[in-house]
């Protein structure tokens, strides 16, 4: 029987239960695209991996519920997967609008990390043009975080 996980994906979820774990000390919250940036397992898969992983003892239950609190609070944040409505978003960073082909390579790119379109919505999107902005100095590249 397949476990449905890799080791790889392990390490990367604990990794990132560290990190909630310390910006949760700061009363800060990890924004979906850094999540899915670090490695973290789409959202819709999320709870029933996690479980796996548990059972298995490859995650101790504090990583265990910190990492399902979180893709289970995120899955309530309402958010479009309408990929039409999210391409067709406009965002401007000063003078300069993001093209349609940037939008596209961005979503793309998304891809590229494992995403599929369903699990990409308005919120990871925005994040990732927020990202490639930094990447080209159209915004400073301090840290942007959502605060609770």
């Amino acid at each position: 029987m397949e476990k449905g996980y890799s080791d790889e994906e392990i390490l990367k979820l604990k990794k990132i239960a560290k990190i909630i774990i310390n910006r949760k000390r700061h009363n800060v919250l990890l924004n979906r695209y850094d999540y899915y940036i670090m490695g973290g397992i789409p959202f819709r898969k999320g709870e029933k991996t996690l479980y796996a992983m548990y059972k298995d003892n490859k995650l101790t239950k504090l990583e265990f519920n910190i990492l399902y609190n979180y893709i289970e609070n995120e899955m309530f944040i309402g958010a479009s997967r309408n990929k039409e409505f999210i391409l067709k978003t406009h965002y401007q960073f000063g003078n300069v609008v993001i093209s349609d082909e940037v939008k596209q390579n961005i979503w793309r790119a998304l891809n590229s990390l494992g995403l599929d379109d369903g699990d990409i919505d308005d919120l990871v999107f925005a994040g990732a043009v927020r990202a490639y902005a930094k990447e080209n100095e159209l915004i400073p590249s301090k840290i942007l975080v959502r605060k609770k």
